[in-house]
């Protein structure tokens, strides 16, 4: 069987939950970037499966392709599927250069994370962060979940400050996890993660953080973790550390209930 597409519409959910309850498929035409994904990337046929995720959020509706030209969907039922989330709630990392920081996030996305935190750190370049720069990340994390059918992209911030970051992290419960060379780091596969808790990492940008930001990084509860014996680039050491959380603890599930 053909697995589902995700597309994204922008839609009411409710809406379209009421017009389901009313016995209503409704058609939707998909915007022009969306229907070129599937029109000509993916070459998907009419009567394809997709699943159909409203722009405002996680509600998702099983949907067919039923028109190329113009791409059009229509809506069939809306979707209970489990909502798959990655072990890592939060992700901190130095601010880094070029367009590593883009790759970071499509990949990050691709791997269920919640929460993107980039932070300017002592050792990222200069003016390293910028609206214009959050916003494209924002854009290519929402193009990232339709290639995973991960519903919801992360949320992405920026800090000026670790102290900052850490005055935010207050409030967020998890096990903190400091990515490091340092020869007294544990082993990522011996922390004690229990079936319902999340993970907090931080990774430094090229040079690692300081001295200060490691103290105070200590300070807030991380461990000191390692991947192994080798030197990563962030943008490596990033995607192993959630790639192999979610592998050691597996993913967690938040179920989509029917929309009412």
């Amino acid at each position: 069987m053909q697995r589902p597409r995700l597309v994204r519409i922008d839609f009411n959910p409710q809406e379209l939950a009421d017009l389901l309850q009313r016995g209503v498929q409704p058609t939707v035409v998909l915007d022009p970037d969306t229907a070129h994904h599937i029109v000509r990337v993916l070459r998907l046929a009419v009567g394809a499966p997709l699943i159909a995720a409203t722009k405002s959020g996680g509600a998702s509706f099983h949907a067919l392709l039923v028109d190329r030209d113009p791409a059009t969907i229509q809506i069939i039922r809306h979707s209970a599927n489990e909502r798959w989330i990655g072990r890592v709630s939060v992700l901190i990392v130095g601010a880094i250069r070029g367009n590593r920081l883009d790759w970071i996030c499509e990949k990050a996305t691709e791997l269920c994370l919640e929460q993107l935190w980039v932070v300017q750190s002592a050792r990222s370049e200069p003016h390293a962060l910028s609206p214009q720069r959050q916003n494209r990340l924002e854009r290519l994390a929402g193009a990232a979940t339709e290639q995973s059918t991960n519903l919801n992209p992360p949320s992405i911030r920026f800090f000026e400050s670790l102290e900052a970051v850490l005055l935010e992290l207050k409030d967020h419960a998890g096990v903190r996890s400091l990515m490091s060379l340092a020869p007294h780091a544990e082993p990522m596969r011996q922390l004690k993660i229990g079936a319902d808790d999340s993970l907090i990492i931080a990774v430094g940008p090229e040079g690692d953080f300081d001295d200060r930001e490691l103290h105070l990084l200590l300070g807030a509860g991380f461990t000191p973790t390692s991947l192994g014996p080798v030197v990563l680039r962030v943008e490596t050491a990033v995607l192993a550390s959630i790639a192999a959380a979610n592998a050691l603890w597996g993913f967690r599930q938040l179920s989509s209930a029917p929309i009412s």
